[in-house]
């Protein structure tokens, strides 16, 4: 039972992060600057999205998702079915 839920939590984290991971593919060689007004200087960053960070990513929502998974998966699973049935 646990399992299952377990499951469903890491179907739903590694959806989330795939999908984050196409979202943010767009931005890759985007650069962008910070200027310092106290020196007039200012300072480029450029965004550079490389496969290492999106399967990073992607294992940090699965991490994620058995973090946030787990309680309530342990929780349903010793919880009695009908009894929470009745309190639906």
């Amino acid at each position: 039972m646990i399992f299952s839920f377990l499951v469903e939590a890491l179907l739903i984290s590694f959806l989330g992060g795939v999908l984050g991971c196409l979202a943010v593919l767009p931005l890759n060689g985007l650069t962008t600057q910070a200027l310092n007004f106290q020196t007039f200087s200012s300072l480029a960053f450029a965004f550079k999205i490389t496969f290492d960070l999106l399967v990073g990513g992607v294992v940090f929502a699965l991490v994620m998702g058995v973090l946030g998974g787990l309680p309530p998966a342990i929780r349903a699973a010793s919880s009695p079915v009908a009894s929470t049935l009745r309190s639906l």
